[in-house]
């Protein structure tokens, strides 16, 4: 009996998922946020996720025991100066070889804040798929992807 072949998933559907698989290395309790760079061959150019350099002592998988923002029971205008964590879209820029980073597309599982995109558009990136959840309101999604556009980047919401 012949086998029957699921549809093909496309690419953007497969680099997504594999970015929901990385963020699930982060050990911040608040959000696990992963990040997927590629080539225009769909080569994988870095992979990474939220979280502190890999030096920084973490003494267990819990962020509650060693982050100072994650300590706080009030986070609310808190500056993320006391987490020791890198988003994903920085880790994964600085994993990265910056002469492969023009024209790549970036795949992040969350709403991408100002900071990463003035990071990924000034590293070449020309194309961004992110998830952009009503969580991500604090995030300013609009603004940030309105920016990105000036910067000739194409954005695209999953």
């Amino acid at each position: 009996m012949p086998h029957s072949l699921e549809p093909r998933p496309s690419w953007d559907s497969v680099w997504m998922q594999t970015a929901e698989a990385i963020a699930k290395r982060s050990k911040c309790s608040r959000a696990q946020v992963g990040a997927v760079i590629v080539d225009a061959h769909q080569n994988v150019l870095s992979c990474s996720y939220n979280g502190p350099p890999p030096s920084w002592p973490t003494p267990t998988d819990s962020c509650q025991d060693w982050c100072p923002r994650a300590q706080s029971e009030v986070t609310s205008g808190m500056s993320y100066d006391t987490c020791p964590a890198s988003h994903a879209e920085a880790n994964g820029i600085a994993r990265a070889d910056s002469q492969r980073l023009t024209g790549a597309t970036c795949y992040i599982t969350g709403s991408c804040c100002m900071t990463c995109a003035k990071l990924l558009a000034a590293a070449g990136i020309t194309r961004i798929v992110h998830k952009v959840l009503p969580s991500d309101s604090h995030r300013d999604p609009e603004r940030v992807e309105a920016f990105l556009r000036q910067c000739g980047v194409e954005v695209v919401r999953v």
